[in-house]
């Protein structure tokens, strides 16, 4: 039996056992597709990804009228190599913390909390993505034409791209578990 709010403002009994009160709202009598839900999602998927896009568009439209005005080549050495990497870690923390979290939402809401490791291989799997570019690079740019140049750098990129799965997947799984902490902190025990 439930208690439900009545109208008056009391509390009624009623014939719904407690394990199906949702099933009103969850079991649809006919086999429309709720359409206003999925353009929501849909819509918003979209919002977010365009800001996401003017935010970097930005910060390279920034960079790029930076590095146009240097004046002199000194200036131009100077500013190469790792020192150009200022804000990439903070694009890469973002990145991997909405790649991971999002997935963690769904498995937490389906109620499958067994998700530390995939959420290491969620963040981590971009660096999949980082040997097949650096396959592609091979291929189509680098004029190598010597087996051993050729094994050098698949095997130097092979310890890079593992390198970065490690550090993608770590901060996938800290934001992950950050985001779980936080949420679960919340939640009041009687």
């Amino acid at each position: 039996m439930v208690s439900i709010l009545a109208a008056h403002g009391g509390w009624e009994e009623s014939d719904v056992k407690w394990a199906s009160r949702w099933d009103t709202y969850l079991l649809m009598a006919d086999d429309q597709i709720h359409w206003f839900s999925i353009v929501n999602s849909l819509m918003i998927v979209l919002f977010l990804s365009g800001m996401v896009a003017m935010i970097m568009l930005r910060m390279l439209y920034r960079d790029i009228s930076k590095y146009n005005q240097l004046e002199t080549q000194k200036e131009a050495q100077e500013e190469t190599g790792w020192k150009q990497c200022h804000l990439e870690p903070c694009l890469l923390w973002f990145s991997c913390g909405l790649a991971s979290q999002f997935p963690l939402f769904l498995w937490l809401c389906s109620e499958d909390y067994l998700w530390w490791w995939r959420s290491y291989l969620t963040s981590g799997s971009s660096a999949v993505y980082l040997f097949l570019y650096a396959a592609f690079y091979f291929f189509t740019k680098l004029e190598i034409t010597k087996p051993v140049s050729g094994l050098l750098y698949f095997g130097y990129m092979l310890i890079a791209s593992y390198a970065f799965f490690v550090l993608t997947g770590t901060i996938g799984f800290y934001v992950c578990f950050w985001f779980t902490r936080l949420i679960y902190s919340s939640v009041k025990i009687d």
